[in-house]
């Protein structure tokens, strides 16, 4: 399964073992970038995190995408923020994803 921008502020049932992605646009040439605020520890952990951009052009968004793993049963939530990490202001952006997991 894969979560985009369209699925913020939703909540999701999965089972123990599931694995999906969440795929969000970032703009690093301009200096903004997602950071996992939380990641729904215990019930969730990140199996991997990257961004891809293909293009070179300045200014242009690439998509930096996560994928994790359903660790156990319960309720947790992924919190991610869209922030110039050196500006101590509010995130620009939030993101999050309400899980709950069955066996």
């Amino acid at each position: 399964m894969r979560f985009t921008e369209g699925n913020d502020g939703h909540e999701i049932e999965l089972r123990v073992g599931d694995t999906f992605e969440i795929a969000l646009t970032e703009t690093r040439t301009a200096g903004f970038s997602w950071n996992i605020k939380s990641a729904g520890a215990p019930v969730c952990s990140v199996l991997s995190d990257s961004f891809e951009n293909k293009s070179t052009a300045p200014g242009k968004s690439g998509t930096h995408e996560w994928m994790f793993k359903v660790d156990g049963s319960g309720s947790a939530t992924i919190e991610l923020n869209y922030a110039r990490q050196w500006q101590k202001s509010a995130p620009a952006r939030t993101y999050t994803l309400r899980i709950r997991a069955g066996a």
